[in-house]
């Protein structure tokens, strides 16, 4: 069989939204020497994404990329839909921001060095506004498809990141035939994946030309690709179309509605002379157009809401839309977002803010789809941000302690006794009764530890160990202590007692120390 007449009798790629090929010339080459042989004629796929980072059959250069994120950003920033699915992954994944815990490695790390690299952590979170950039990363992965974050280290010893515009990151005009160079990334010759560097437009209202950028000062991020691909792709580009239909779709349920809603009455005069019928029709004509075509002049009308129309007997007016389905057109609208949630892994709920047809607490559940979206992302999020301590993919955290290490603020041994935690918002609707009683089952079992409950919860273990020193005895640890008493026939102490002080015999038992007290946090 031959491959090129095969593929040229097809018109395979005509229904994709995108065909990044030419010809087929761009598919195939003849009598190569790493080809494959049929029929005596050898083939060569030109375009290999093993080595170039192309995304077949999506793209295969840089500038086609640039098309369809052009077109994913025009939009999330006009369609309504794409700016609540976006919203959904913020709010949910982000919310207010995540938490990273500084955690000792191994037993018999000193408890200051913990100390002194969570203060650092929590000094580079404000300082950089980190919320904030975890929220833009989300709106960015999902808009563009990717997102480029740099590094610069400060005199002070912080480290500032900043987001680079990925329309930036291309690749010299000499280069853009090698495949190590190609969109912008520095690869090794042989692995796509082993990234050298990034060439980077630094100054683009001053020059073109861009500059070599190494690569552990490059935050990467992509999705909706393989990891051999070296960019990303907007998750927009395969509901382009159903954003748009449902844009019309509401556009014209909202023009039939405001049509139906002009006019109040429609009033017809019966037997009345057709001169004085005309000069009505010319009192209530706003403009007049003439065709130039076949000369022939219409009348053109403004009609204000609760019209009252008025008409000859003889003139019968029909309303087509009186007749339209209008339930009809919201199922073909909520079938379009269902697909649309479909692709964004929510539920259609988030997007159009309707929970007739859905129980909205449930799209939140372990097993819900949602919920396994959202904690994938924020996995990701939080391996880019805090956990991973190895190059090439080097987290933001593990680069600001490692140029405090470099700078003398903290020791060497914080590269390696002490490890980071993150910790997004909590996705499952939320029973705090049951957390609190299952933590307390996973503290008194060795699972989870007093550091790990309190960054769940959004409080600092440190502080909140202090205020429990701070704290006197409460009420109910009190009444606690009086119950035994009370149980074996004793009579209940008069506060006036104790207030005073009493005697051995009727006194309750002394209260627990800070120390003691602070063990059941």
């Amino acid at each position: 069989m031959n491959l090129r007449r095969a593929q040229e009798s097809t018109d395979f790629h005509a229904s994709l939204p995108f065909f990044p090929y030419g010809d087929s010339r761009d598919l195939y080459a003849e009598q190569s020497p790493y080809g494959f042989t049929d029929g005596g004629t050898q083939y060569l796929a030109r375009r290999d994404n093993r080595l170039t980072g192309e995304s077949l059959p999506t793209y295969i250069n840089w500038f086609q990329l640039k098309q369809i994120r052009d077109r994913s950003r025009l939009i999330c920033k006009n369609n309504e839909y794409a700016i609540a699915a976006v919203a959904a992954h913020i709010s949910y994944v982000v919310g207010t921001g995540l938490t990273y815990v500084a955690m000792p490695r191994k037993k018999g790390v000193r408890e200051d060095l913990v100390r002194q690299v969570q203060e650092l952590v929590d000094l580079f979170r404000e300082a950089n506004s980190l919320p904030e950039i975890e929220a833009e990363a989300i709106r960015r992965l999902h808009v563009d498809g990717e997102c480029f974050i740099r590094t610069f280290p400060q005199q002070g010893g912080l480290v500032a990141v900043r987001f680079i515009e990925p329309e930036l990151v291309r690749s010299r005009e000499d280069s853009t035939g090698q495949p190590d160079h190609s969109f912008g990334i520095e690869s090794d010759p042989e692995d796509a994946q082993t990234v050298r560097g990034y060439w980077v437009i630094e100054r683009p209202f001053e020059s073109l030309t861009p500059v070599l950028i190494p690569a552990d000062e490059v935050l990467h991020l992509k999705l909706n690709t393989d990891s051999n691909a070296k960019r990303g792709l907007p998750t927009t580009y395969a509901v382009e179309g159903n954003f748009r239909f449902c844009e019309d779709l509401l556009t014209s349920l909202i023009t039939l509605a405001k049509a139906r809603a002009k006019f109040a009455v429609i009033r017809k005069v019966r037997e009345a002379p057709p001169d004085a019928l005309a000069a009505l029709s010319a009192t209530a004509t706003d403009a007049t157009v003439t065709d130039p075509a076949t000369s022939q002049t219409s009348n053109l009308n403004r009609f204000g809401y609760g019209t009252i129309l008025t008409s000859s007997d003889n003139i019968d007016y029909e309303f087509p839309a009186a007749n339209l389905d209008a339930g009809g057109l919201i199922e073909a609208l909520q079938a379009n977002l269902r697909a649309i949630a479909s692709r964004y892994g929510i539920s259609e709920t988030m997007m159009s803010a309707d929970a007739s047809n859905n129980n909205y607490a449930s799209a939140l559940v372990a097993e819900g789809p949602a919920h396994r979206t959202f904690k994938r992302l924020q996995a990701l999020l939080g391996g880019a941000f805090g956990e991973r301590r190895l190059n090439p993919n080097r987290s933001l955290i593990w680069r600001q302690i490692r140029s405090a290490v470099e700078r003398g603020i903290l020791p060497a041994e914080a590269l390696t006794e002490v490890t980071i935690k993150a910790e997004g918002p909590s996705l499952v609707t939320r029973d705090t009764d049951k957390e609190a009683a299952t933590n307390r089952t996973y503290l008194e079992m060795g699972i989870k530890s007093k550091q790990t409950i309190c960054s769940e919860l959004g409080l600092d273990y440190e502080t909140e160990h202090k205020n429990l020193q701070a704290d006197p005895p409460q009420g109910g640890q009190q009444q606690q202590q009086q119950q035994p008493a009370e149980q074996g026939g004793m009579p209940e102490p008069n506060p006036a007692q104790d207030a005073a002080g009493s005697d051995a015999a009727g006194a309750p038992a002394p209260a627990e120390p800070a120390d003691a007290q602070a063990e059941t946090f």
